[in-house]
């Protein structure tokens, strides 16, 4: 399991994979409950490194640095479809445009690698 965050406006299914915790247990040997539990109060301590982040994305220039990386990343689509869409005003409407997309658009069986790739890039 990969603990990421519940976003109110839209179910994009944002992932933040490198911030918050992940857990793993074997089906078969049954799950300790124990670990879950430290697990969820280790990803509840990470809420402040999250809005931290955040908060440097809403203050980090959209570069041509950044677009290169999206589409070498994410690929041409997404990268087209962000120009599209218009200029985004900081790093994490960029980054919102990509999970958009990946929800609405990428196909469902795909949508977890792709959310994996945006999350690392935008280092959540």
């Amino acid at each position: 399991m990969f603990w990421g965050a519940i976003r109110d406006i839209c179910t994009n299914g944002m992932v933040f994979g490198d911030v918050l915790s992940k857990f793993y247990s074997k089906h078969t040997s049954g799950i300790n409950l124990g670990n879950l539990k430290q697990q969820l109060e280790q990803t509840y301590d990470q809420i402040p490194v999250i809005k931290e982040r955040i908060e440097i994305l809403k203050h980090l220039r959209v570069t041509d640095k950044i677009k290169k990386d999206v589409e070498d990343t994410m690929g041409k689509k997404i990268a087209k479809y962000i120009e599209y869409q218009s200029v985004a005003k900081n790093q994490w409407v960029m980054y919102n445009m990509i999970t958009f997309y990946i929800s609405h658009v990428i196909a469902q069986r795909m949508r977890a690698s792709y959310q994996m790739k945006a999350s690392k890039l935008f280092r959540l």
